[in-house]
């Protein structure tokens, strides 16, 4: 599964990997990730992040730590989109769905 590199997360993050290996890319570049690495993302594009499996036969597997807020909002440039949690809603959505303020209403 591929999933894309947000530049604003308000969210510290810290992952453990408990099995396969993965490619991690952040603003200091790319590198593998493999069983038993401890990451962790500060807030902020500092903490930007995007985490793919490179195997072909096995998963990726992690647990994700992080801070809980009451809404919180991502920015993927690679895929254009932006990821909304909190609050009841966990909804990705294209940049290019932008609507009036007032549209619909």
């Amino acid at each position: 599964m591929k999933s894309s590199y947000p530049y604003h997360h308000k969210n510290k993050e810290t992952f453990y990997i408990i099995g396969g290996e993965g490619i991690l890319k952040t603003p200091s570049g790319e590198r593998q990730v493999v069983t038993g690495d401890l990451l962790f993302f500060p807030t902020g594009s500092e903490g930007a992040h995007k985490l793919t499996n490179c195997s072909e036969t096995e998963n990726l597997i992690y647990i994700d730590f992080d801070v809980v807020h009451d809404i919180d909002i991502a920015v993927y440039p690679d895929s254009d989109k932006i990821g909304i949690w909190g609050m009841g809603v966990n909804k990705i959505y294209p940049q290019s769905s932008d609507v009036e303020f007032y549209g619909g209403e």
